[in-house]
């Protein structure tokens, strides 16, 4: 059941960047690459408050939340954003503090994966 959850997250988060890179790539035009980067922006800010609630909810409340689509989808989400500043710093398409933005999203993806093997004992 819930591999079936992750690859369900997966899917949803590779499609989401598919989204944004196919409006990236459709035109360079300024409107639509600051439009792309503000969408991007909020993306990691909603990654990384929703990953923050939901890990002080397992970590307070005991609940079983680490089986719950909404844990993995937040727990792939920020580790895909974090994923892809590293690759885009690497690309020189975004510069270090991004990056170590960012970084913060990959700390809390791994703290919530723990979590979830934590919850499976």
């Amino acid at each position: 059941m819930i591999h079936r959850k992750l690859l369900l997250a997966i899917i949803s988060i590779i499609l989401l960047g598919l989204c944004m890179f196919l409006a990236y790539q459709s035109g360079i035009q300024s409107g639509k690459v600051i439009g792309i980067a503000g969408i991007y922006i909020i993306l990691r800010y909603i990654a990384l408050v929703g990953g923050i609630i939901l890990l002080l909810a397992w970590l307070f409340l005991r609940r079983n939340l680490s089986s719950s689509f909404v844990y993995i989808f937040f727990t792939v989400l920020d580790m895909g954003v974090c994923l892809s500043a590293v690759i885009l710093f690497f690309l020189h398409s975004a510069n270090r503090a991004w990056l170590h933005d960012c970084l913060l999203n990959g700390l809390v993806g791994v703290g919530m994966i723990v979590c979830m093997q934590l919850g499976k004992r």
